[in-house]
């Protein structure tokens, strides 16, 4: 008997399930977005870069020197070369970041804020799972959940005021 009811409680709240899922995948695909608009605003000097090409192309030197090389001799001397030119563009690349640094704080700023707004949204729609499982409960009602969203913006919104930054603290 407790088997035959857990199991229907459990296919019961499924519709619940894949609301908040859905709601998740929604908030993470906007906030993929947003995040690759940061940091693609914020790192685009470094993507149009010659010092980043000149990186990529010895990295591929790398890999052609595994290849191209006939004997061992050759293959050291030119991974040796590769890796030479490796630690100058990596050298060249730190110069770069090095002097674009205020757009770089900038995009993590960006990010961190996104990442906590990101935290308060889900965790309104987690508040609101909750009120929607205690209706269930407790009056066998089935809430819609943006009833249970909209309903519970207020508490959940303080909730989340306060807890969103004492949890990035933490982490």
């Amino acid at each position: 008997m407790r088997f035959r009811n857990s199991f229907r409680l459990l296919l019961n709240n499924f519709k619940n399930t894949y609301v908040i899922l859905l709601f998740r995948v929604i908030t993470a695909l906007i906030t993929g977005a947003l995040t690759v608009v940061i940091l693609a605003s914020g790192f685009e000097f470094l993507f149009e870069s010659a010092e980043l090409e000149a990186l990529f192309s010895s990295l591929g030197d790398i890999l052609s020197s595994f290849f191209t090389s006939a004997s061992f001799a050759d293959f050291d001397l030119l991974l040796r070369e590769a890796l030479e030119n490796v630690i100058a563009a990596f050298k060249d690349i730190l110069l770069l970041l090095q002097g674009n640094i205020a757009g770089i704080v900038l995009s993590g700023l960006g990010l961190i804020l996104l990442y906590l707004c990101s935290r308060f949204i889900n965790g309104l729609a987690l508040f609101a799972f909750g009120d929607i499982l205690h209706d269930k409960m407790s009056q066998y009602a089935d809430t819609p959940f943006f009833v249970g969203f909209f309903t519970n913006i207020g508490p959940a919104a303080l909730y989340q005021i306060v807890y969103v930054p004492i949890a990035f603290l933490y982490d």
